[in-house]
């Protein structure tokens, strides 16, 4: 994985935006290819919300829920993937594909990052 350039802007660290390689990108391709969203716009969203990172965990959302793997899908849903037979936890294959379902059916609007 590319490092990614680090600066500081106003004593806030801030990672400059780096393009997705080898599985993260074919995921995120995938994605794009079955909701129409652009590659662009769904990179900018796995990279601000997870670094593309699948161990990637947020416990800090101010309802108590968690956020996990590349999409940080959220804990509300775990419920609706293990029914699904997904495992967005520990798969990146499968957070993939549950963050599919939700941008077809929300568009980007359950996450933070807009791209």
């Amino acid at each position: 994985a590319v490092k990614p350039t680090v600066r500081t802007v106003r004593h806030v660290a801030v990672q400059t935006f780096t393009q997705p390689t080898g599985q993260v990108l074919g995921l995120i391709e995938r994605a794009s290819f079955e909701t129409g969203i652009s590659t662009t716009t769904l990179a900018k969203i796995v990279w601000c919300e997870s670094g593309y990172s699948q161990s990637a965990v947020n416990t800090k959302n101010f309802n108590g829920s968690s956020d996990f793997g590349l999409f940080q899908i959220n804990s509300v849903h775990l419920a609706e993937a293990e029914r699904l037979g997904l495992d967005v936890k520990n798969s990146a294959d499968d957070n993939t594909t549950f963050a599919i379902i939700l941008l077809k059916k929300y568009g980007t609007k359950p996450w933070v990052c807009k791209g």
